[in-house]
Order: structure tokens, then sequence, then C-alpha cells
């Protein structure tokens, strides 16, 4: 049961001297965002224990996503220093170390982070209790940017702003802006809109799909006809899951 616990291990261009694996968890040693020596004492002594590989985690990769306040922020520049000096530290025991990136979305505390918590909807995370901003399309752009591509949904003033988070280069794809795909306002980036084909065969092919439970129908809000200005204040908001059906009889 045990032959290969010793034996290295290959993970594409990286070897582990051992199958030993020391995974993410939280150690509460943070300040202010930064690591610190008293990580590097830590992962050190397991590295010297004989751990092959060390999992340091979970990582802020934005500065919105702060649900505790002892998370390591590694969007801030200054951390690659503090980085450098644990893998020196854990390489001394030939110990590899991989980092686990992460953004908890809406799973966040306001009470941290001094801002409003953004999410899909207005919906209260079942850890944090804490009910979300529903993100709106000047949110998007303030956390979103050097996009390679950008395929919209929506339309209307979203599908204006998408073009703000492309890079040279980049691409955005409409659906919800009519037959023709809204001008750019940029040089250096295309606006397109794709040709969508409806056919027999594609949709029979979809119904064998959904039956083999592959795919999920999306969720379904029904509507009388005689609540249609409701039904479309709700679609105006943006924020419904799932599709909007009238039931005309």
């Amino acid at each position: 049961m045990f032959d290969h616990i010793f034996k290295p291990l290959n993970l594409r261009n990286l070897v582990l001297p051992n199958r030993i694996c020391l995974l993410a968890h939280r150690t509460n040693f943070t300040r202010n965002g930064r690591l610190n020596d008293r990580h590097i004492a830590y992962y050190r002594r397991r590295a010297q224990g004989g751990c092959g590989c060390i999992i340091i985690g979970e990582l802020a990769v934005h500065p919105d996503d702060r649900p505790w306040e002892t998370l390591i922020e590694v969007h801030r520049p200054e951390v690659v220093a503090d980085f450098q000096k644990l893998t020196d530290a854990v390489h001394q025991f030939d110990t590899r170390i991989i980092a686990q990136l992460n953004h908890c979305g809406f799973q966040s505390s306001g009470y941290v982070t001094r801002k409003a918590i953004l999410g899909p909807s207005a919906v209260a995370d079942i850890v944090f209790g804490e009910t979300c901003k529903p993100m709106e399309p000047e949110d998007f752009t303030e956390i979103v940017s050097d996009c390679d591509a950008v395929f919209d949904t929506v339309g209307g003033d979203v599908a204006e702003r998408s073009f703000a988070v492309l890079k040279p280069g980049g691409r955005a794809a409409f659906i919800a802006s009519g037959a023709t795909a809204p001008e750019s306002p940029r040089d250096d980036v295309t606006s397109l809109r794709p040709r969508v084909g409806r056919d027999r065969p594609h949709l029979e092919r979809i119904a064998e799909l959904l039956e083999a439970g592959a795919v999920h129908a999306p969720e379904i809000t029904t509507f009388p006809l005689s609540e249609a200005e409701e039904a479309q204040r709700i679609s105006e908001s943006r924020h419904l899951r799932g599709k909007l059906v009238f039931e005309v009889r």
C-alpha cells in the first residue's frame, strides 16, 4: 500500500521528490495582506520534515476578494519578494511549492473590504449570510480588463461597455444587439455578430442531450399576460436567472 509514497512523482515539467503533500489551509498568520516570517518558518519546518509538495493558499487575486482578514493578497506587487523568500526556504530541502489562487466571488465580507459584495443577483451566501449587490454594467468594467474576447448575451449598455475591457486586437461578439453588431468605438478591436443558424437536426441533438442529462434546461419563470408590466421590469433588471415565459391562456 505504501510502496510508492517515497518515490518521485512527475507533474508535467515538475518533479516531486515524494508523494507527501501538505494541502492548502488557513494559518491565520497573515498581517495586512502580507506573507511574513511566521509563514516561512511554518512551511520551512514542513519541508524539513519531508513534504515533497506544499500547496499554499488560499491567495486573493483581487482587492474585493476578502472573506476574512488573514488572506494573503497576491494582487499586490510587493508580495513577490515575500514569496521569493518562502520559495528559497523550502527549496533548501528539495520541496516544491504550489500556489492556490482563488476568488471567492460573493462569498466575502463587507466587514473586511468595507465595500459592497458583488454578485450576479441579490442573494445571501449560505456561509456568510451577507446579501450581495447585483453587478451592474459599470461594476464589471472596474474589475475586468485586458480580455482577449467578450461574448455578450445582454445587449444595451452592457454591450457598449464591453469594448472597454478588451485588449488591443481583442474581439467582441454580440447576440442581443439586433441583426448587426454594434459599432466599435475603438479602432483596435473587432465587433462581431455571430451567425446563429437553427435547423431540426441541431434541435433534435439538443433534445437528446437534455434527455441524457448531459445538459440542463434553464430555470423558467412564468407570468400571466396580465402581469406583462412586472415581467418587463424584471427582465430589464438583467438579474433574472433562466428564462421568462408568458402564459397566454
